[in-house]
């Protein structure tokens, strides 16, 4: 298996950050690498898109927050876009229930049928560290993965 810099990519809207403030903190304790793009210099815009597609590229996983936010944000879309065609498993957090795609179906195509966790059973936070670090750690600890989906 390939050596990956970091364990998870976060793809989130930033409107979502507070909720993905508890996800980092919660990973942090698990002894989990992540990348996120708050690790980017403040007012650093040059050579933005290609520490992303670098970080995704060193990730041995994506880890998608989907809210209405994220799907409504055409760079969040293009992150998940590269992340499939670079064949990385995405773990969905869905906070949200009902995700309007009326506007951008992108996002709903390219994650449909991936793995899922839905947080909005339990509610955003709760589910954070009853259901969605678990699975996190347990992914990361597997030797064997399933294969990513297949587009075409």
């Amino acid at each position: 298996m390939e050596e990956c810099k970091y364990s998870f990519f976060i793809s989130y809207s930033h409107k979502d950050k507070h909720l993905v403030d508890s996800i980092k903190e919660e990973l942090n304790k698990a002894e989990i690498t992540y990348w996120v793009d708050s690790k980017l210099k403040v007012g650093e815009r040059h050579g933005f898109t290609q520490d992303i597609a670098q970080a995704i590229n060193d990730s041995r996983f994506v880890l998608f927050v989907w809210s209405q936010s994220s799907n409504d944000s055409s760079f969040v879309s293009k992150e998940i876009a590269y992340a499939v065609e670079k064949q990385k498993n995405i773990v969905t957090y869905r906070i949200d229930e009902n995700i309007d795609t009326t506007e951008n179906n992108a996002i709903e195509f390219n994650v449909g049928n991936i793995h899922r966790i839905n947080a909005y059973e339990l509610g955003r936070y709760e589910a954070i560290k009853q259901k969605l670090i678990p699975e996190l750690i347990a992914m990361t600890q597997s030797k064997q993965l399933p294969p990513p989906p297949i587009h075409f």
